[in-house]
């Protein structure tokens, strides 16, 4: 037998049953796994409802004009402001008899944390607040919320292509449904297309910039080439060693040292070639400020001066003053004496360098061999045509690289293209498929003249009821309470650790649409709680009836 609560009391809006009225301990109100609440606005149904909500689920809906509150701060509103009682309470007892409760006090900042004592492993479901939550959502939160209600796997033909992709991603997340696999291989492989061509038309580029490659160079013709002229340097050296080579060495780096000594040397005087040299007075007032400052140095911490014993006063020099005056002049002393010694240097650098070049003519005269000239030309030729032959091979490397990237890449997108396609293809049978067999379940709590419709496709998710042979997916309040509580029971399952609690408060429905709708439900395997402003008329069976006027207050 399902479990369900049986009976409820509480003092939310000082209705239900006043806990500290003189109806004592057996002063609740019963409920029915079926239950029917009706009365005018404003009897106290969504007081009932409320209690119930805070009992099993631990929220309330409509309050403070919120769909649905789970915040202490704004659930202790649900405390009658009749009552002088500082915490909202709420005690049921289930259809095996266990007591369950719940407390909130309220403090000076609004609210504790809420005491719930609810029913020990028991897994309380509200099925229509989550339909109509989802369907009141965006399009992706509701395809992907009905996406996880459709029993997709079993339409799905898993083929050699997808196979493996999909047990990549089962190993990763074995709890995943295998509609959130087939959509990320066709993220995945998406991407890959994306990334692969990218690749190509960046090899494709670089190929064009290289431009054509009219000879292949394969790699033994360009080691030969260098064996040749390593061969020709070879002999070059072993000619050069013959005839001195070394002492030849030795005074062409001498004479490189002296000329870049001799260049520095010409560089600087050309720079000093404006200086004004200091004259005759200028040289005797540096030699007295000179003395000067060492003068101010000394009077730095005396009274008197240290020369005439004089009274030390403001006007006289300090150390900066001095040398800002030195400055001025002793600057172009130095660049003088610098420029002197220059052209000393110059003169001297001449005449080693006109020595250095004079011995090594003469020595080279006398060893240089009769054959060397030749050697050297045909080395610069074959090392000329060596390095032509290394561009070129290089660059024929480098082209047969990218040939090869384009081959690799081309490959991926075919191969992805592939996945891509039956990842598509099988997705979309599968839906379909499932599509019509959720569609049949939802049919089974509609009346004979409804007909469930779902248009789901991957930017695009709809539903509506096709009436007299047409579809809508604009349908009236009423048609919208039942839609969902068709939906609400196809999506749910029975289980004894489960309870799934239906709760369908009434403001659309006329006197049939009533009668039919609970007709409809007697058979949902959970507990069901309606609130009506109508008095019906006939009595389904399994229902129990209550009417608000007749619950005390």
């Amino acid at each position: 037998m399902t479990l369900y609560l049986q009976r409820i009391r509480g003092n939310v809006k000082c209705g239900i049953f006043d806990l500290n009225s003189n109806w004592g301990t057996d002063a609740y109100l019963t409920l029915g796994q079926k239950t029917l609440i009706y009365g005018a606005n404003g009897s106290g149904k969504s007081t009932i409802i409320n209690g119930v909500e805070l009992l099993l689920g631990g929220f309330a809906s409509d309050v403070m004009g919120r769909s649905l509150v789970r915040s202490p701060q704004h659930l202790i509103s649900l405390k009658g402001p009749k009552d002088p009682k500082a915490t909202l309470q709420v005690k049921g007892i289930m259809s095996d008899n266990t007591i369950i409760s719940y407390e909130l006090r309220k403090t000076e900042k609004g609210a504790g944390r809420p005491r719930h004592n609810g029913p020990s492993g028991l897994t309380i479901q509200f099925p229509m607040q989550e339909v109509q939550s989802i369907l009141r959502g965006s399009v992706d939160t509701t395809r992907q919320w009905l996406c996880s209600k459709l029993a997709i796997e079993e339409y799905i033909e898993v083929n050699d292509d997808l196979r493996t992709e999909i047990y990549a991603q089962k190993k990763a997340d074995p709890n995943a449904p295998i509609s959130d696999i087939l959509q990320n291989i066709q993220d995945t492989a998406s991407r890959k297309i994306k990334e692969a061509k990218s690749s190509i038309k960046a090899s494709e580029l670089a190929k064009n910039k290289l431009g054509a490659i009219s000879t292949p160079i394969e790699e033994h013709i360009l080691e030969q080439m260098k064996v040749d002229c390593d061969n020709i340097f070879q002999e070059i050296i072993s000619q050069s060693k013959s005839v001195q080579s070394g002492e030849i060495g030795k005074l062409e780096d001498m004479l490189s040292f002296m000329r870049s000594k001799y260049d520095k040397c010409v560089t600087r005087l050309q720079q000093l070639s404006n200086l004004q040299p200091l004259s005759a007075v200028e040289r005797e007032q540096v030699t007295i400020l000179t003395h000067l400052r060492e003068v101010a140095k000394l009077n730095r911490e005396r009274e008197n001066c240290f020369v005439c014993d004089n009274k030390l006063t403001k006007k006289a020099l300090t150390v900066g003053q001095v040398e800002g005056i030195l400055v001025s002049v002793g600057q172009r002393l130095t660049d003088t004496n610098e420029r002197d010694s220059l052209l000393k240097q110059r003169q001297v650098l001449e005449e080693q360098i006109q020595n250095h070049v004079s011995k090594l003519d003469s020595m080279k005269a006398l060893c240089k061999p009769t054959n060397i000239d030749d050697l050297q030309r045909r080395y610069t030729t074959a090392q000329k045509k060596y390095e032509d032959l290394k561009i070129q091979h290089k660059t024929y490397t480098v082209a047969l690289e990218l040939d090869a990237d384009i081959k690799k890449n081309s490959s991926i997108v075919k191969e992805q293209e592939k996945v891509l396609h039956h990842a598509k293809f099988q997705f979309s049978e599968a839906l379909g498929q499932a599509v019509a067999g959720f569609q049949n379940r939802v049919n089974q709590y509609l009346r004979d003249s409804y007909e469930f419709i779902m248009e789901l496709t991957d930017t695009t998710c709809k539903v509506g009821l096709q009436k007299y042979g047409e579809h809508c997916f604009a349908v009236s309040g009423a048609e919208w309470i039942m839609l969902c509580m068709a939906i609400a029971a196809a999506t749910t399952f029975s289980h004894e650790k489960i309870l799934n609690v239906y709760v369908i408060e009434d403001r659309d429905l006329d006197e049939e649409n009533l009668h039919v709708l609970m007709d409809l439900m007697k058979n949902i395997d959970g507990q069901v709680l309606m609130t009506t402003t109508l008095k019906p008329k006939l009595q389904i069976p399994n229902w129990l009836y209550i009417e608000r006027y007749d619950i005390p207050f």
